[in-house]
């Protein structure tokens, strides 16, 4: 990834931005999106940054799954994830710290899913979204590991205290 990515893309965003509030666990969060006057026929640009973790793996796919519902041709969406080891060392570290007086623990912000395959993920939203979706399918899959980012970005002062055992997953609708 090179550091004018983004400057690059020559994206041209004409919309202005609406911020609402949803539970993206319940499927209901869709249909706010609709009141507020989302298009699904205007491509959308999706950052799900430090969101799938703290869902279940079904509530993931389901995310994943009505957004690539709500998309049309030419979506690009940005996916964090984190990897069963993350999960695993988190589920390690509560059994540890489980006393302590732990931020995450009152906020009950436990990351509850990871993959080791964050391009699945996209496949199985195109696999599960039925017949008619207009042969739309997510294209030019890439995962970059988060510890290779701040290399290339040249932040390598947070690979210390980041968390490495992440990646974001970028794609392109088609």
């Amino acid at each position: 990834m090179e550091k004018n990515t983004v400057t690059r893309t020559n994206i041209n965003c004409q919309t202005p931005l609406t911020l609402i509030g949803g539970d993206l666990s319940l499927d209901s969060w869709a249909s706010s999106l609709s009141l507020c006057g989302f298009s699904k026929e205007i491509p959308t640009i999706w950052i799900l940054e430090g969101i799938i973790m703290y869902l279940e793996e079904k509530q993931a796919q389901n995310l994943l799954r009505s957004i690539f519902n709500l998309s049309c041709s030419g979506s690009r969406i940005i996916l964090h994830t984190v990897n069963s080891r993350e999960i695993q060392n988190q589920q390690q570290d509560n059994t540890h710290h489980a006393s302590d007086n732990n931020i995450f623990s009152k906020l009950d912000a436990t990351m509850k899913f990871g993959t080791d395959n964050p391009s699945s993920l996209l496949k199985k939203s195109d696999d599960d979204s039925g017949d008619d979706d207009g042969g739309k399918r997510w294209k030019d899959v890439e995962t970059y590991e988060y510890d290779r980012i701040l290399e290339e970005l040249s932040c390598k002062e947070y690979l210390i205290n980041s968390h490495t055992d992440s990646s974001f997953t970028c794609a392109l609708l088609q």
